[in-house]
């Protein structure tokens, strides 16, 4: 998969491109982007800064802190190989924010494995060899969590089911995103919870999570 880091402060770029770019992608393939409505659902650096440390606190007062390591918005290719050739298929715009624990190596559980939001444009329709992508996209979540637990690396999140009210960073929160990690716990060794909750709210990002201890982490 091969990717173009367009710079996040530049937003008009996600919604526009030149005349010229726009008849070389629709000569070749689909292109999905953010249009303006997307962009207003992107999750900006003053949430997620590369470098800030992010902190979550129980009713314990117990802490968990993960360092931003990206928060990039990406022009990527999907593409599959075909006797030995590289066929892209579309285009898509992807929002990515990296985190990784201060509880394991700084080098330990990047990239696919870290805990990240995956925010981009896909077609409605897409799956198999030799599929034809939808003319149709939708603006799709999900969130990474590998260093939590190693069965479920990564999760979906239902945009539709802004249902939750949730306290956080001394701010009331609704429209909030509660999604079930079908869980069924970790080694008790294991420096992070296992988590049965995660809360999520757009434009925003990931603002609390719940574990299976009936801890309840909130964004400080």
């Amino acid at each position: 998969m091969k990717k173009i880091v367009l710079p996040l402060t530049i937003v008009c770029l996600l919604c526009s491109c030149t005349a010229e770019d726009t008849n070389t992608i629709s000569a070749k393939t689909s292109y999905y982007q953010f249009n303006d409505d997307d962009v207003l659902k992107l999750i900006p650096t003053n949430c997620y800064n590369p470098g800030d440390t992010i902190t979550y606190v129980n009713e314990d007062l117990e802490t968990l802190q993960f360092v931003v390591r990206l928060n990039e918005i990406t022009k990527h290719s999907e593409a599959e190989n075909t006797n030995s050739q590289d066929f892209v298929n579309f285009y898509y715009d992807e929002q990515y924010i990296e985190m990784y624990s201060t509880l394991f190596r700084k080098e330990a559980y990047l990239g696919e494995s870290s805990f990240f939001i995956r925010q981009k444009k896909w077609p409605t329709s897409f799956s198999g060899i030799n599929a034809i992508p939808s003319d149709d996209s939708d603006f799709t979540v999900s969130i990474g969590l590998k260093p939590f637990s190693e069965k479920i690396p990564e999760t979906g999140i239902d945009l539709s089911k802004k249902e939750y009210t949730l306290q956080a960073q001394n701010t009331t929160y609704t429209g909030v995103i509660r999604t079930t990690i079908n869980e069924t716990g970790a080694s008790a060794q294991w420096p992070l919870p296992t988590l049965k909750y995660v809360y999520f709210v757009q434009g925003k990002g990931i603002m609390g999570f719940d574990d299976l201890d009936g801890h309840t982490w909130r964004r400080k």
